[in-house]
């Protein structure tokens, strides 16, 4: 994918590119913010042809439904759905990767997990984000951040080339928006209680460690069209990510995320690669402070034997193997400790084989991995939506996605923006130090909103 395509002569960045995007056009793209040679050197941006999205609905059989929605703006004719749903999550997603070439570009919810493992269903849902949503683009834009060049790649480099995007001479850097109002699903009491409760699930021996979250709101207000994308703008500027992304899912609905951290690779050879992240610090904080954190170091050791676990069911026996233990970090808010894990795809597996076994990333749900999602289930008030799932791109031989952390949900119709934000609690954790912990990994949203954390 990435060798392929026809050479533009472009000059602007993939943000300037986002700012100059035509308002009527949707868009999507995927963001290497900071780049970094090997893990964040492309940024992709395309216009949907196409959306499918799979709905919960414990009324129907398989308890959701898959719908095929052809993009409106479109300038010419739907796009007709190439599959007939079953409406199994995966068995469909498997179908439409392997009846369409082009990228899918888009996210896996966290509660995808629930086609995956039983689990209760004490968080309430309330909010109407499909579980899952991914868009099929037939052409899309690549830009490599080493040379500085883009390519136009797929039917954008035949036949389509003339419905490539025409990007305005105009850019808009003055915020397209205002925020108000930080709310939060628990105040600081309710929090410091709900991680003494998983701390005595720990004594008791049901789990090693469960990452909690609370979830942050706070009142949108926008005076432009697709203010997403000046809310993505603010976000990448403050908190630039090695994997961040925007997608806009309709006309009123955004995606904004800047995670660090990489869910799963799969090159075209079947190399698998995860990279989890545990532990944090301010990066005001001295790195030798997270280094020398023995209880960090315990919190990501137990990551990484879980998902060792996870890609040996379905990599060749022998090829799971931490390619580079646990080091440290830096990124503009924060400094984390992250270890990489690799592994060769078996030959009967597949990519859908692959998200099976590993959703939800195991650094966002704990170990054991299924028990812990049923204390998480029990303990936060909320479905977890689009957060802590999976943003980025698949095809049918190759995936790159990231954990989505350090994401933003806006609904202009709601005139609301959403965020979570929690950590990885073990046996020594500390809750008073575990609730700060979120308010550092708040920062970088908070800066792009323009608010101020003002919930203790």
């Amino acid at each position: 994918m990435l060798e392929t395509g026809v050479a533009l002569d472009w000059e602007f960045t993939p943000l300037e590119a986002l700012r100059r995007w035509p308002s009527d056009r949707g868009v999507v793209m995927l963001h290497s913010g900071r780049p970094d040679p090997r893990w964040a050197r492309w940024s992709l941006l395309a216009e949907p042809c196409a959306w499918w999205h799979y709905i919960e609905d414990p009324a129907l059989p398989h308890g959701g439904r898959g719908v095929w929605l052809p993009a409106t703006q479109q300038p010419r004719r739907p796009v007709p759905c190439p599959v007939t749903f079953t409406h199994r999550p995966f068995a469909d997603l498997r179908a439409l990767l392997d009846a369409n070439d082009g990228v899918w570009i888009g996210y896996l919810g966290y509660d995808l997990g629930r086609w995956i493992e039983k689990l209760p269903t004490t968080a309430l849902r309330d909010r109407d984000w499909p579980t899952a949503a991914l868009a099929w683009c037939g052409g899309y834009l690549l830009h490599d951040a080493l040379t500085a060049r883009w390519r136009a790649c797929g039917t954008w480099a035949e036949r389509d080339r003339k419905t490539v995007p025409k990007l305005d001479a105009q850019t808009h850097d003055r915020p397209a928006f205002t925020a108000s109002s930080l709310r939060s699903n628990m105040d600081r009491r309710d929090y410091l209680q709900r991680v003494l409760r998983i701390k005595d699930y720990i004594a008791a021996g049901d789990v090693f460690q469960v990452n909690f979250a609370q979830r942050l709101t706070a009142d949108f207000h926008a005076d432009a069209p697709r203010p997403g994308r000046s809310l993505y703008q603010q976000l990448a500027t403050h908190s630039p990510a090695w994997y961040g992304a925007y997608l806009e899912l309709d006309g009123h609905r955004a995606l904004a995320s800047t995670s660090p951290e990489l869910f799963l690779e799969m090159d075209a050879q079947r190399k698998i690669t995860t990279r989890p992240i545990k532990g944090t610090r301010p990066a005001s904080d001295p790195v030798s402070e997270l280094l020398h954190s023995e209880k960090d170091t315990a919190e990501l050791n137990m990551i990484v034997d879980l998902l060792r676990n996870d890609l040996g069911r379905v990599c060749d026996y022998g090829s799971v193997r931490v390619e580079q233990p646990r080091t440290i970090e830096t990124h503009p808010t924060v400094h984390h400790g992250v270890a990489t894990v690799t592994g060769r795809l078996h030959s009967q597996m597949d990519v859908v084989d692959l998200l099976k076994a590993t959703m939800p990333g195991g650094s966002i749900t704990g170990a054991p991995k299924v028990r812990a999602m049923q204390v998480i289930d029990g303990l936060e008030p909320v479905r977890r939506g689009p957060y802590c799932g999976a943003v980025g791109v698949l095809t049918k031989n190759t995936a790159t996605l990231n954990v989505a952390i350090r994401t933003m949900l806006l609904d202009t119709h709601a005139q609301r923006v959403d965020f979570s934000v929690g950590g990885g609690i073990v046996a020594d954790s500390q809750p008073q130090a575990e609730y700060d912990e979120t308010r550092h990994k708040a920062a970088a949203m908070l800066n792009a909103l323009g608010l101020r954390w003002t919930l203790d």
